[in-house]
């Protein structure tokens, strides 16, 4: 048997191993480069589908609130409630336009009833039972003031009379006899009531026509929890900011992010689309609003330098362009019909 001497065994040469380490280099380079390219096209694909959420998720929320618009207060005259503060007169609307100046982001702002509140009140609204006497101008005479107190805002409307718009008083005292209030102008401590000379109520012809006869009525405002919800952006941030009658104070909340412009266009009934409410068109006839916005993703893409601009002009707004930065951007659109206003009551 011939004997095997350590010297005889062969084993791997320099050579052949250089070579095997230049294979697995070139082979390990080759499953890198698709690798970081895949994650990558991941990381981007993601971006994309963020930024498609947030634009949905902006869209769902605008859509399903502004339908509520006038809900629960669309026998209130001609959708405008009348507002007397320190002597000045303003009004209520169930939908309120903001045209941001120089295409910056508009605002869109409506008021509805809280839909948990029964939508039959007829056990908490009170009647006027006679015509207004003129004798005491400052006293309301009611069907009922239990459960009222000072202080309390009314809401003052008549339902037989679509185009007169409401009004708000404040109680400043309820009379120990006799279903009445008091709602006497004094704006240091009562603001809310109109100033003498303001004719709200039927004394003697003419006022009759003008003002709140027998059959109006009077809601406590904090018992129907009017709710005034107005969407805005801060920055990138979309903002619904909610009032209630009930509590006098705003909640704030993030909608959704990345939101670069909001443009909001109403419809009216003669088919005319405006930027914002103007005197030509009247709130009663506004039948639907379209809502755009551009939304952009959360970072930059270093590779992503479209050169187009994105802008929300035409029928969906007059917005400015927005362009640069690598940010990719998309657009989004919907249209809501204001349903409440369409079909509220007349007699």
């Amino acid at each position: 048997m011939k004997p095997v001497y350590p010297y005889a065994q062969k084993g791997y040469s320099l050579v052949e191993v250089l070579i095997v380490i230049v294979i697995l280099a070139v082979v390990s380079t080759g499953l890198m480069v698709t690798f970081i390219s895949g994650q990558r096209e991941y990381s981007e694909r993601d971006a994309t589908i963020r930024m498609q959420q947030q634009a949905r998720l902006a869209m769902a929320e605008m859509e399903r609130n502004i339908k509520m618009a006038g809900y629960g207060l669309m026998d209130m005259g001609n959708l405008k409630i009348n507002i007397y503060k320190g002597g000045t007169i303003s009004s209520w609307v169930m939908v309120e336009a903001g045209d941001g100046a120089g295409g910056s982001a508009d605002t869109i702002a409506f008021r509805y009833q809280n839909p948990d509140i029964p939508t039959d009140m007829s056990t908490d609204i009170i009647t006027i039972p006679v015509d207004y006497p003129s004798s005491k101008p400052a006293v309301l005479p009611l069907s009922s003031s239990a459960g009222l107190q000072e202080g309390d805002l009314l809401i003052i409307y008549d339902p037989a009379d679509p185009s007169k718009p409401a009004s708000v008083l404040q109680i400043s005292n309820i009379p120990s006899t006799g279903d009445k209030v008091d709602h006497t102008s004094n704006p240091n401590k009562f603001p809310y009531n109109p100033p003498s000379s303001i004719e709200l109520f039927p004394q003697n012809p003419p006022y009759a026509s003008n003002g709140y006869g027998a059959g109006s009525r009077v809601v406590k405002l904090k018992d129907i929890d009017m709710r005034k919800v107005t969407y805005s952006l801060d920055g990138d941030k979309l903002i619904r900011d909610v009032w209630s009658s009930t509590t006098g104070v705003s909640q704030k909340h993030v909608v959704a992010t990345g939101i670069e412009d909001l443009q909001v266009k109403y419809q009216f009934k003669d088919g005319a689309w405006l930027d914002a409410l103007d005197a030509s068109h009247d709130i009663a006839d506004l039948r639907g609003v379209r809502i755009s916005i551009i939304t952009r993703s959360a970072n930059p893409d270093p590779r992503y330098q479209a050169p187009q601009s994105f802008q929300l002009t035409g029928s969906l707004g007059n917005g400015k362009a927005y362009s640069g930065g690598g940010y990719r951007r998309m657009t989004m659109s919907t249209m809501v019909s204001l349903r409440n206003l369409a079909m509220r009551y007349t007699p």
